[in-house]
């Protein structure tokens, strides 16, 4: 049997590149906290794309998705249902010296332990789990503020 870990390599291969894809693996959740191949924890605050931000392997929400699973899984966004809507999602629009830079943004988040998302070259996305506590949000933003300290810095 061969090994099937992803890694960064084999997605390149295998991927479209519509997404800049983070430079880590997560391979771990628990709560608003994900693990990379490492061991590195990061803050999860990029909820996904099109998504409820919900966490990770938490033991109500297991409950409630296997409830859920046993009547109605997925449906499309074009479908009305009662959960769309719900959470948090702040965007930050790029302009002036850091227009076309998210990814440098994507790159030092990591570099801090969070995780964000862009929306394109001049969109940052932070969507932090409906159930975070509020120790991790302020830990989390607090990484962002280095990130955007770190990227301020480079600025020339």
């Amino acid at each position: 049997m061969t090994d099937q870990t992803p890694t960064r390599q084999t997605f390149d291969q295998v991927m479209v590149p519509v997404f800049t894809p983070a430079p880590f693996v997560p391979v771990r959740g628990e709560g608003s906290r994900v693990w990379d191949a490492e061991g590195r924890d990061y803050i999860d605050f990029s909820g996904g794309i099109a998504v409820t931000a919900l966490g990770h392997s938490h033991p109500e929400l297991l409950k409630v998705l296997h409830d859920q699973g046993a009547k109605l899984w997925h449906v499309s966004n074009v479908y009305t249902n009662g959960v769309r809507g719900k959470g948090l999602l702040i965007g930050a629009v790029l302009n002036g010296r850091y227009a076309g830079r998210a990814r440098d943004f994507l790159a030092a988040a990591a570099k801090h332990g969070v995780m964000i998302l862009n929306a394109g070259p001049d969109v940052l996305r932070f969507a932090p789990s409906l159930i975070i506590p509020p120790a991790d949000l302020d830990e989390g933003f607090a990484r962002i503020e280095r990130t955007f300290v770190d990227v301020a810095g480079s600025v020339r």
